[in-house]
């Protein structure tokens, strides 16, 4: 960890990014998505997940604003279902990602279920200690401050 004052977080090659509110406010991500992607990992994938079916939207958004920015291929990791035979695949993909995104969800208390039911914590670690910044919105921004601290 590293801390300056009373705060500390993980530390790593890239950046945390906290942001209060989901990508319907449009006029926050319209100044975050460029600088987000101008700390993603170049030639590396972008990675958005999603812990509920109601936030998929929320997750296909970012991935369709870094697109028409110029960024890397992007895709969905679904934990909203229960996990199954693909995990080990989306945590490979988590982990090589240049970008991860945590899409906000119903609860935070949802989140942390949905994250700990896997290694995709481990996953987004190793990503962000490789230089892939970690984007977090509403709900999620509050579950990835724990992981912060």
């Amino acid at each position: 960890m590293t801390s300056a004052g009373p705060l500390s977080w993980r530390t790593g090659a890239g950046w945390i990014v906290l942001a209060g509110g989901g990508r319907s406010q449009a006029d926050l991500w319209e100044e975050l998505d460029s600088a987000i992607l101008g700390w993603a990992v170049p030639g590396r994938a972008i990675a958005a997940i999603v812990t509920a079916p109601e936030i998929l939207a929320d997750a296909e958004a970012a991935l369709e604003a870094w697109a028409e920015l110029g960024g890397s291929t992007g895709y969905v990791v679904d934990l909203s279902a229960q996990p199954d035979e693909r995990s080990a695949d989306n945590w490979e993909l988590l982990a090589e990602a240049g970008l991860v995104y945590v899409a906000g969800g119903l609860s935070v208390a949802h989140l942390l279920d949905r994250l700990k039911a896997t290694s995709t914590l481990e996953a987004i670690e190793l990503a962000f200690e490789s230089g892939a910044p970690v984007v977090a919105a509403s709900a999620a921004a509050e579950t990835m401050g724990a992981w912060v601290d």
